[in-house]
């Protein structure tokens, strides 16, 4: 479970997690992200109050992002399923149960979220009409098979759709398959505020920009949707319903100009330059991390 900045939060999400985690045997793997609000000592100290969980969590020395915690997660985690949730989400009853009841061999699974305002439970998109399936980086789960095959996280991805980058070359080059757990169910947590709003979708254009990239690389593999003209029929459409609209329409369609905005950009910039290969991390548990809790 990676954690940045959730010393207020975390505790929610643990509490959820732990009677699943014991009716299963399994354990508990937090990694903080070098949060300076003191994260990790929250988690250490929740995990030293329940001894009937087996929970490690750990520290690193300075901030690699979510895919780098995840990495370190994973290789100290004993099991052969990893089920990855994020410390500032709650996790509902059962979901851990459903999740591991639809592993199986070279199998991605990805579960459901509800965000407020819509409570039924949706799963992720495809990825600009991708056929292949996405989970959420907060509610999905698959074998070490997989993880091991894929060679992790790639850790020099630090943008949005993290989690989506790894389903699509787990897929593409190496033939998982991916399974929906309609029953593995958390609450998502999204920004309050407009600016917080705009920050998250900027990042994950600038994230799609460069998944499209690489799947273009990929010799055989279906086209994504995510094109250049696309983008600025968007940013067009927005502007003009901006000028005419009311005042709080307005607001929105002028943050939709941007984020799409910002996309036409990245898909212009990774056009001219390629983005970074990919890079796994798979020693990422032997480098950079303190120990605060746990024997691991």
């Amino acid at each position: 479970m990676p954690a940045y900045e959730m010393a207020d939060l975390i505790e929610r999400q643990l509490d959820a997690l732990a009677p699943q985690v014991v009716a299963l045997d399994g354990e508990i793997v937090v990694v903080d992200d070098a949060s300076s609000d003191g994260t990790g000592a929250v988690a250490a100290g929740w995990a030293a109050g329940r001894p009937e969980v087996r929970c490690t969590v750990v520290r690193a020395r300075r901030r690699g992002f979510s895919n780098a915690s995840r990495n370190a997660g994973a290789r100290l985690a004993a099991g052969d399923f990893l089920a990855f949730t994020d410390g500032d989400d709650v996790v509902r009853d059962g979901w851990l149960a459903a999740l591991v009841a639809a592993q199986g061999p070279n199998t991605l699974v990805g579960g459901r979220f509800v965000t407020p305002g819509r409570p039924e439970p949706r799963g992720l998109l495809p990825f600009y009409r991708l056929p292949q399936g996405v989970a959420l980086g907060s509610s999905m789960g698959f074998g070490r098979d997989v993880f091991d095959a894929v060679g992790g996280f790639d850790r020099s991805f630090r943008y949005g759709g993290d989690e989506i980058e790894f389903f699509l070359t787990a897929q593409l080059l190496h033939g998982a398959r991916f399974r929906e757990a309609p029953d593995a169910v958390i609450d998502y947590r999204i920004p309050t505020t407009r600016v917080g709003r705009r920050r998250r979708q900027v990042a994950f254009q600038r994230g799609s920009a460069i998944i499209a990239r690489r799947v273009r690389r990929i010799p055989g593999a279906p086209e994504p949707g995510f094109r250049l003209w696309s983008r600025v029929r968007t940013v067009l459409g927005s502007a003009v319903r901006a000028v005419v609209g009311s005042e709080r329409g307005r607001a929105e369609e002028l943050d939709r100009v941007r984020v799409e905005a910002a996309a036409a950009w990245w898909i212009v910039r990774f056009a001219v330059a390629c983005p970074v290969p990919r890079r796994a991390d798979p020693a990422s548990v032997d480098v950079g991390y303190v120990v605060l809790h746990g024997h691991r």
